[in-house]
């Protein structure tokens, strides 16, 4: 967590280690609720796209691991929206999104080359 932080002085913080379960920092309670602000939503859409059911993750800092975790699609929808129904939700707003930006970018370039 540190690090991440801090990366122009990353070097200060590469004994950082996770020695409790719970607690605001060195913890792994800190861990997931960083997890679940920053990563959640990249893995989340990783997971809809590759039809995952969810991933592994490693606790680690830059020398050594402390700690494995398999979290299910479930579980980070419930850490990140609040609900499975309303992560498909968002989910589905940003397939259309996507869709009509890469269709009005595929007018845009029909059109510039004629």
């Amino acid at each position: 967590m540190p690090i991440r932080l801090d990366v122009m002085n990353h070097k200060d913080y590469l004994e950082y280690h996770i020695v409790r379960q719970r607690g605001l920092y060195s913890s792994f309670e800190r861990e997931w609720y960083d997890m679940a602000r920053s990563a959640f939503l990249k893995y989340s859409l990783q997971c809809r796209i590759g039809d995952m059911a969810g991933v592994f993750v490693a606790y680690h800092n830059t020398q050594e691991i402390f700690g494995c975790e398999y979290i299910s699609l479930e579980r980070m929808d419930e850490s990140t929206y609040g609900s499975p129904y309303r992560a498909q939700q968002v989910y589905g707003h940003l397939l259309r999104l996507t869709e009509a930006s890469l269709l009005r970018v595929v007018k845009e370039n029909r059109t510039d080359t004629r």
